[in-house]
């Protein structure tokens, strides 16, 4: 669960200066030392101004615990509120997950990943999530993020029902 924790962090990472907003530090000294000015946000953070190196020091950070360790194969899926060509959130959000898979790429080369992700998934509530949902669960996919507040009640529902899989929201 911490591993899936710092996949989190990765995706979250991605997500900074999203929707014309520039949630970036005021000066360069509350920078952390990830961030360049080579980014969005009038030189600082965001994707694609992350530190070039950012990506090749937390290898020991994403190692699995324990019997994790030796896993040879992910599945991550991401459940988008709207298309990936809306320019906002959803956007932002696949951004994330890409640069998710590329950076686990790197640190994990032997690592069969799969990140899929699905567009446009309407809110619903439990007990009946949708058939998207179920198989998701039966497939055992690995880890789930919900990406919108109205899927937080059939994410918890489905980690009751399928506790193998995170849903992460």
């Amino acid at each position: 669960r911490l591993t899936a924790c710092l996949w989190a962090l990765l995706l979250v990472l991605g997500l900074h200066g999203t929707a014309g907003q520039c949630p970036c530090p005021i000066n360069n000294s509350d920078a952390p030392p990830w961030y360049t000015d080579q980014g969005p946000c009038g030189g600082r953070g965001g994707l694609t101004g992350l530190h070039p190196s950012f990506g090749r020091n937390i290898g020991p950070l994403l190692t699995p615990p324990g019997s994790l360790r030796n896993r040879t194969k992910l599945t991550v899926a991401s459940l988008y509120p709207s298309t990936t060509s809306d320019l906002g959130w959803t956007w932002r959000h696949n951004q994330g997950r890409i640069y998710m898979h590329e950076v686990l790429q790197q640190v994990h080369p032997l690592l069969e990943l799969t990140t899929n992700y699905h567009e446009s998934v309407p809110p619903s509530k439990p007990p009946d999530c949708g058939p998207l949902w179920e198989q998701l669960g039966q497939a055992r996919t690995d880890l789930v993020f919900g990406t919108s507040f109205v899927y937080q009640d059939c994410m918890l529902h489905m980690a009751r029902r399928y506790p193998d899989t995170i849903w992460f929201h």
